[in-house]
């Protein structure tokens, strides 16, 4: 008996050892957003199950309760959530060595059952910038479909109805250039939420410019992505092949859409082909905390070679953020600008 439980411990110790070499990776959590009712969750990632000689499943626990899985695997790992009352809520993942990682998902409630949150990522009033440079932004939206859908939030300049949020309808067939939605002022963060009733949103369409007014023969302006709700991220994303030159100014911006109170992010640099980050910082956004609110959190690196000497040696890069806990909904890119001329270039993430 002795010599059994002794041959047991030995085998075992291998699998605790690359569990501590080994942590759980999250890349893709499905769906987004739950119905309060519950539902199945499907989860992508590595090292999300371990190999044991003697049966060690992963589990996932819920206030303390066990929950079903359906599957469970090195790459995935499925299990129902339970029903639920509107708003975040945490479910703990443990593999058979011990090993955990929690996993933050948004049950969601009525007001996201009516809208479609959308993130404009610079919605701002004209803005002077370098080099005599005067900004602009210029929103189109179009209705392609056959129900009418209202967008919010607008700005009310007369007796405001008693509804939340108030809205402006945009009619089928209709294109509504510069909704009357509130900008953003020079010194305020420069992204805004506007939203979509759910009921014919899909149908949207919308396009969203950064153009330089004092420029206009020369510069037709520049595209700048309007971020469905379908294209929130919840895990690490990459942001690859950043070139580093001192003519030009590298702003890094990060979005948390949900409006929570504080919300942390690791931001890690890589040379383009290596493993082991050369410099590495956290940005902390700050939301508002109300329902529909118009204001993401929001933090940014405004020029990365400055913040980072180290990177310039680089001469690319590419740079990984990651958000404290997963399930947190996000969206970030880079906004490149050549000093000289003041012409950008969005470098989206992936």
């Amino acid at each position: 008996m002795r010599r059994l439980a002794l041959t047991l411990t030995l085998l075992t110790i291998p699998c605790v050892l690359a569990a501590q070499e080994n942590g759980i990776f999250i890349y893709a959590v499905s769906p987004s957003g739950l119905p309060t009712s519950g539902a199945p969750v499907t989860i992508l990632g590595e090292n999300l199950a371990t190999t044991c000689i003697l049966p060690c499943p992963t589990t996932v626990t819920f206030d303390g309760v066990e929950l079903e899985v359906a599957r469970s695997t090195m790459n995935e790992l499925i299990f129902t959530a339970p029903p639920h009352a509107p708003g975040n809520a945490a479910f703990v993942i443990r593999r058979g060595d011990g090993i955990t990682r929690t996993l933050t998902l948004r049950y969601l409630g009525t007001i996201d059952e009516q809208y479609e949150k959308v993130l404009l990522p610079i919605w701002t009033e004209q803005t002077p910038g370098a080099f005599g440079s005067q900004w602009v932004n210029e929103l189109a939206l179009h209705n392609s479909g056959a129900t009418t859908v209202n967008v919010g939030h607008a700005i009310c300049h007369a007796v405001c109805p008693p509804v939340f949020p108030f809205t402006t309808p945009v009619s089928p067939g209709e294109t509504v250039r510069n909704p009357d939605i509130r900008r953003n002022k020079a010194g305020e963060p420069p992204g805004r939420l506007i939203y979509f009733t759910a009921n014919g949103a899909p149908a949207m369409h919308a396009s969203l410019k950064l153009r330089d007014h004092v420029r206009d023969p020369l510069f037709a302006g520049t595209e700048i992505p309007v971020v469905r709700e379908k294209d929130f991220f919840t895990t690490t994303i990459h942001i690859v092949d950043v070139g580093i030159d001192p003519r030009y100014r590298q702003a890094l911006r990060v979005y948390e859409v949900d409006g929570a109170a504080r919300v942390e992010f690791a931001v890690r640099l890589y040379e383009l082909g290596g493993a082991a980050p050369i410099a590495e910082t956290r940005l902390v956004t700050n939301g508002t905390s109300v329902e529909l609110t118009e204001s993401p959190g929001y933090a940014q690196i405004l020029n990365l070679s400055s913040a980072f000497p180290e990177t310039r040696s680089a001469g690319r890069i590419r740079i990984e953020i990651e958000p404290r806990e997963p399930g947190t909904r996000f969206w970030a890119f880079l906004s490149v600008t050549h000093i000289e001329t003041q012409r950008v270039t969005p470098i989206l993430p992936h």
